[in-house]
């Protein structure tokens, strides 16, 4: 069904909104592991009417990660804080503050990602970390707008977590997303919910990959 694009486009969002590479509909490919081992995504939140035609739903995802460059999360907050200025547009910030009991930088930015379906996400984004034991990535989206299969992305949040463990080469990480999609009105209910159940898990796999893959590189 023609929805599928929504899904594509999921995908594309969530690698704008964490600064993952340059955005794009057209990257596919999975990658293959390379300083990290994940688990099969599971569904925090499946798929529910919230309001309207309205969806929310949420997944994670955890991985082993094999830091390598000794495991510093001073450089992998200045590395987060540098794809964010790279992929989109620094509104306010870096500012110094606390976020969740750690030491953080905040920022408001907005991420566009251009293609047949364009999309303008303006989030709020914690880097935290106490630079010993725990690095937290945070975006909160505040204001979604575009074209196309834009319309239907109401909410976008992400979360990415990275723990040190008793082992020196091998830390702990947990990706979570949270997503509001409006259903499109020739969409059957059951059907739409069946494609979220069917596609998000393979687009968020895509994502954590990605994600996964900049980290293990970067700190």
């Amino acid at each position: 069904m023609t929805s599928i694009s929504i899904f594509k486009f999921l995908l594309a969002s969530l690698q704008a909104a964490l600064g993952v590479n340059a955005p794009s509909l057209e990257s596919e490919a999975l990658l293959p592991p390379a300083g990290y081992v994940c688990k099969s995504p599971v569904w925090v939140k499946r798929p529910v009417l919230i309001r309207g035609a309205v969806y929310a739903a949420s997944m994670s995802a955890d991985c082993a990660v094999y830091p390598q460059l000794g495991g510093d999360f001073a450089k992998l907050q200045a590395f987060s804080l540098d794809q964010l200025k790279k992929q989109g547009t620094i509104n306010s910030g870096p500012t110094d503050t606390t976020f969740e009991g750690l030491p953080s930088l905040y920022v408001d930015t907005t991420v566009v990602i251009k293609g047949k379906d364009s999309a303008t996400i303006r989030q709020d984004v914690q880097l935290a970390t106490d630079r010993e034991k725990k690095f937290i990535s945070s975006t909160i989206s505040k204001k979604i707008s575009g074209t196309g299969y834009a319309e239907y992305l109401k909410k976008l949040d992400t979360r990415v977590e990275v723990l040190k463990t008793a082992v020196a080469t091998e830390d702990a990480s947990r990706v979570i997303f949270y997503t509001e999609m409006e259903k499109p009105w020739y969409a059957p209910e059951g059907m739409f919910i069946n494609e979220i159940l069917t596609r998000v898990p393979d687009q968020f796999t895509k994502l954590v990959n990605k994600v996964m893959e900049e980290t293990s590189k970067n700190y």
